[in-house]
């Protein structure tokens, strides 16, 4: 018959690997290849909806209030924001 390893030696044992490099999961930071793709697409997502913004009669109109050549409707707006 084996002998089963104590709760106590378990948690010992997961604690040493915690102490590891990368091997700790609460502690899990993203990678800059993560940060990158993350980056990229909220590039892309603002990208898209300026385009869009520039066909938006109400996104002009909204420059032509501001004397911004950047400014945005509510809509257009919440949606660069990501929101």
């Amino acid at each position: 018959m084996t002998q089963r390893p104590s709760k106590r030696s378990l948690s010992k044992e997961a604690q040493k690997l915690r102490l590891r490099p990368g091997w700790n999961p609460h502690e899990r930071l993203p990678t800059v290849r993560e940060d990158q793709l993350r980056q990229s697409i909220e590039d892309q997502r603002v990208a898209a909806t300026f385009d869009d913004a520039d066909q938006c009669e109400a996104c002009a109109k909204a420059r032509e209030e501001q004397d911004d050549l950047e400014a945005l409707c509510s809509e257009h707006l919440r949606k660069a924001m990501g929101l």
